[in-house]
């Protein structure tokens, strides 16, 4: 400011000057929320630069001021905290998605541009870019992460308003039809199973009547087990992450008591007297560590599958289509309403948040329950002496 020579105007907090092309401008000096003075340079006219003040004014009382500098901070200098925060409060599975959808998508982009920058526009071109080659949750996930980063700049007040929220995004579709076993189709793929080791007759009947998802089954211990109720107690599971294995609470945080049909228990009960205290139910057969999934063989150049697992070596031998073995939980969803297992009982089963997720989730099963509205209606109908459209038109 000390090259350009001010004069005063009419307004206290407002000088006029001429800029290096020599055409007069305005700066105001004006007080931060802080109470630090600063000054605001170049406006064209004493309106404009009155206005501007004004305005200030007004955003400083109302809690919303937001200095230009703060626009400066980028959005890699929000991401160290804001992951970190992550990692202190997310399991590690959930953590890693999210590391790695801003080293991977988010970074590239948005890394080294200033928050100020970042445009509404911007920001719906971007996930539209990757939406053309990314699925729902790859892009629902990194819009999030995006999201997630400057909602910590408006609660700083850095900025007044986030410009990743609210946009429109992709949604998740299931793209197959969910499948589901017969109970005669269990026995038969168990009974193919064992073939490969007895054990794992037993896990597939465990996850096609409890609706285990497979880390909780492979997190299962002697421990885990009430003979006396017909109940496993489900309080932890494990994931793999290359050749880690990361042990946490279930899905959802929240530990359970899963019922488990008399017949299967008399077989862990067996199982049990081969285990020490606190052991696994399912080790791995060759290290004694957790079971790992079984994925599905790849093909050769000739087509043919390259060394298929014991899970889908059964499903072949039974002529069934290959299904993940994460499927088998919804098997036990449909077996157990089949059985007549209400809602809330399913949901309290499988661990869902809700019954209302239960409901979402396999609202195809409840078709039949369509039918039983109408049945009822009809024998209200009936006991009340309605009278049926034959006789009101007749």
């Amino acid at each position: 400011m000390a090259r350009y020579k001010y004069e005063a105007t009419k307004h206290p907090q407002i000088k006029k000057y001429e800029d290096a092309t020599g055409r007069t401008r305005y700066t105001v000096r004006y007080r931060k929320p802080d109470g630090r003075q600063t000054d605001k340079t170049g406006f064209g006219t004493l309106k404009s630069a009155q206005d501007w003040l004004a305005s200030t004014d007004v955003s400083k009382s109302s809690g919303k001021f937001i200095a230009a500098s703060a626009g400066r901070v980028t959005v890699g200098e929000l991401a160290g905290p804001w992951l970190a925060h992550k990692k202190a409060i997310r399991k590690r599975s959930s953590y890693d998605a999210l590391d790695g959808a801003w080293r991977t998508h988010v970074e590239p982009r948005w890394g080294s541009v200033r928050i100020a920058n970042v445009r509404v526009t911007d920001v719906r071109a971007w996930i539209g870019e990757l939406a053309e080659g990314r699925s729902a949750t790859v892009v629902i996930r990194c819009a999030g992460v995006l999201g997630g980063m400057l909602d910590g700049a408006v609660d700083d007040g850095l900025l007044a308003k986030n410009p990743a929220r609210g946009l429109e995004l992709p949604k998740k579709v299931r793209k197959a039809r969910r499948r589901y076993l017969t109970a005669e189709e269990v026995e038969d793929v168990a009974k193919a199973a064992a073939q490969t080791a007895p054990m794992y007759r037993l896990v597939v009947l465990l996850l096609a009547y409890t609706g285990l998802r497979w880390g909780e089954m492979a997190a299962l211990t002697t421990m885990s087990v009430s003979p006396l109720r017909n109940r496993l107690e489900v309080w932890q599971s494990v994931t793999v992450r290359g050749s880690d294995w990361i042990t946490g609470t279930t899905k959802g945080d929240e530990a359970r008591s899963v019922p488990v049909p008399s017949s299967l228990m008399k077989e862990l009960e067996q199982l049990m007297l081969k285990r020490s205290p606190g052991e696994l139910l399912f080790p791995a057969p060759r290290t004694s560590s957790y079971l790992r999934t079984p994925n599905k063989a790849s093909l050769s150049t000739a087509g043919k599958k390259i060394k298929p697992k014991w899970w889908e070596k059964a499903l072949d031998e039974c002529e069934l289509p290959y299904m993940s073995p994460h499927d088998l939980r919804h098997t036990a969803a449909s077996l157990a309403i089949s059985a007549g297992a209400n809602v809330k009982a399913l949901q309290r089963m499988l661990g869902h948040e809700s019954a209302s997720v239960t409901l979402d989730t396999y609202a195809d099963l409840f078709d039949d329950d369509l039918d039983a509205v109408g049945d009822a209606l009809e024998e209200y109908r009936r006991t009340h002496n309605l009278p049926t459209p034959s006789s009101a038109t007749g």
